[in-house]
């Protein structure tokens, strides 16, 4: 039999009827047997959940580890791309000095052949161009003959080959050897390189002339020539 509370009936143990139950009553059973089931029912619940959440974390753990050793690998690889660009920089520069070296070096060198090359002109010719008129050398012999001899070809090579006046003493004394260029030297050491640089062909040949052939020879030698002139 149904109570009008609609809350159902309970049996009474001392009556063969059934005993109306209130809400109250019925709420009262059910928090006590959720109470007495409910830490088991958590406990479930919560080990469910965890071993559920469990390949998640783990999931994403090692999506955080692999996006870690992503970040790492493209910094480390940022780093190479850099000291490879700097290295590659740096070399770019030792190349670029280096051909700028170069091509400084050529400028001097052009510049320094094309003095050199004007200086040839403005006197006459150059030295290569003296040596292929193949001048004679002289070794000192106290010869008037070959001394004026010598001298001679000196001055027609000059003529020849156009020499300027301020290269010939020293065109000239490169034609000396042995006993004669010792003595050059000597007249170099005593004068002083400057004085010798300024001194004319005239004054070189005046000095060959005084130290191999003095006065006192050649006036021997003019009047032994006088002599043979008039026994003829």
């Amino acid at each position: 039999m149904e109570g009008k509370g609609g809350g159902g009936s309970k049996q009474n143990p001392g009556k063969n009827h059934d005993v109306p139950v209130t809400k109250g009553e019925l709420s009262n059973e059910i928090i006590k047997i959720m109470s007495e089931h409910m830490p088991t029912i958590l406990a479930q619940s919560q080990e469910t959940f965890r071993k559920a959440e469990e390949p998640r974390k783990a999931a994403e753990e090692a999506e955080k580890k692999k996006k870690a050793n992503e970040d790492a690998e493209r910094r480390r690889k940022a780093m190479e791309d850099k000291r490879a660009a700097e290295e590659q920089e740096r070399k770019r520069k030792a190349e670029q000095d280096r051909k700028n070296e170069e091509d400084a070096e050529r400028l001097r060198n052009e510049e320094s052949e094309k003095r050199r090359n004007e200086e040839a002109q403005r006197d006459g010719c150059s030295y290569k161009s003296f040596l292929k008129c193949k001048p004679n050398e002289f070794h000192g012999e106290s010869d008037p003959l070959i001394v004026t001899n010598w001298l001679k070809e000196i001055e027609d090579i000059f003529k020849i080959s156009e020499c300027s006046p301020r290269k010939r003493v020293n065109y000239a004394s490169h034609s000396l050897k042995g006993e004669a260029r010792h003595w050059w030297n000597m007249i170099k050491i005593a004068r002083g390189n400057e004085v010798v640089s300024a001194m004319t062909c005239e004054q070189f040949e005046e000095l060959v002339m005084e130290n191999y052939c003095p006065q006192g020879l050649m006036d021997k030698l003019e009047e032994e020539f006088l002599k043979q002139q008039q026994m003829t």
